[in-house]
């Protein structure tokens, strides 16, 4: 830590973020509601008074320290979406326009730094990042590690150079996943490197020095009351579009003492979103029906004129005629379903 300049990461506890008025209004043409729908959730994640919350219950170097004096020790360094992941194929600076999926980069949803307030003052590197889908096709932890590991990597020039190996901070990646609003199953689960003695004792070996890397999944449910985790019910209520805008503002106000105007004003522009991604899933199961019914009706047709002993022009035509399908369209149709 002694190489790391600490004031020029770290301020006071009520420095905020500042983002350009632009991000939003710019992304309306390239996002979907959904994908408007997850930035904004990023943004509400990135207040300080936010972060706090997410520290101190998720970490070990937080636990006994309160909200504000916490919120002191998160980084003037808070980026969204501005960070890659892949850090060495192209560098992206702070002039990178927030969310643009033109350039096809994978980033970090929020990256910052922090310092622990007790006396032995470390330095920890910390990614927080928004994910609607628990199973998005892979393993959400085999992510989370892959990022853990490339927050280390990337502090090789930064943090240390050479084998000054002995300077790596430690990083943490938590991941807050919001597709479980249709169900009561909520956790918060830690995944982290633990020293096994598989033969004799080894005493040497400090803690601080192995336990660098720790992931932690937060699975938000559909009802945050009833619920024992204070941050699980928090994170509910800020993120959730199913309660009103009154309800959330009034409980994160008096149960977690959330006064900032910013974070409310994300919030009312956050439920109306929400709102558009819950009729937009809708829309699209409709379509999805609709088109399903569709390719019923063309197989039905195919299958049934096949066994009246019809030829396969006739009933290229018929497809042709019935469902407005050009010939090269009708024609696959019949060797999907002819068989």
């Amino acid at each position: 830590m002694s190489d790391i300049t600490r004031l020029e990461f770290f301020g006071d506890a009520d420095d905020t973020i500042k983002y350009k008025n632009t991000s939003i209004s710019n992304s309306i043409d390239i996002f979907g509601a959904e994908a408007r729908y997850d930035e904004q959730c990023k943004r509400l994640l990135s207040y300080k008074e936010i972060l706090a919350w997410i520290l101190k219950e998720c970490t070990s170097e937080y636990k006994e320290y309160d909200i504000h004096t916490i919120m002191g020790c998160i980084g003037k360094d808070v980026s969204v979406s501005k960070v890659a992941v892949h850090q060495f194929e192209r560098v992206v600076n702070e002039d990178t326009e927030d969310g643009s999926v033109t350039e096809g980069l994978v980033k970090y949803d929020i990256k910052f730094t922090a310092i622990t307030p007790n006396d032995e003052t470390i330095q920890l590197i910390i990614n927080v990042e928004n994910q609607n889908k628990y199973s998005p096709g892979y393993p959400l932890i085999k992510r989370g590690i892959y990022y853990a590991c490339r927050l280390i990597s990337a502090e090789h020039g930064t943090v240390f150079t050479d084998e000054e190996y002995g300077k790596i901070v430690k990083v943490y990646t938590i991941w807050v996943c919001t597709d479980n609003f249709e169900t009561n199953v909520s956790a918060i689960t830690e995944f982290s490197f633990e020293k096994k003695d598989i033969f004799g004792t080894s005493n040497r070996i400090m803690k601080k020095n192995y336990d660098l890397a720790t992931v932690i999944i937060i699975r938000l449910p559909k009802d945050p009351d009833n619920q024992e985790s204070a941050l699980i019910r928090m994170l509910t209520y800020l993120l959730s579009h199913k309660f009103s805008v009154e309800k959330r503002k009034e409980v994160l106000s008096r149960d977690y003492n959330i006064g900032m105007q910013e974070v409310y004003k994300e919030v009312d522009s956050m439920s109306g979103l929400g709102e558009a991604v819950y009729q937009e899933g809708i829309e699209k199961g409709i379509e999805k029906g609709i088109e399903k019914g569709r390719e019923e009706g063309i197989q039905a047709l195919i299958i049934d004129n096949i066994e009246e002993g019809f030829s396969k022009e006739k009933i290229i035509l018929k497809l042709q005629r019935r469902f407005s399908l050009t010939k090269e369209q009708s024609e696959k149709y019949y060797q999907r379903f002819s068989k």
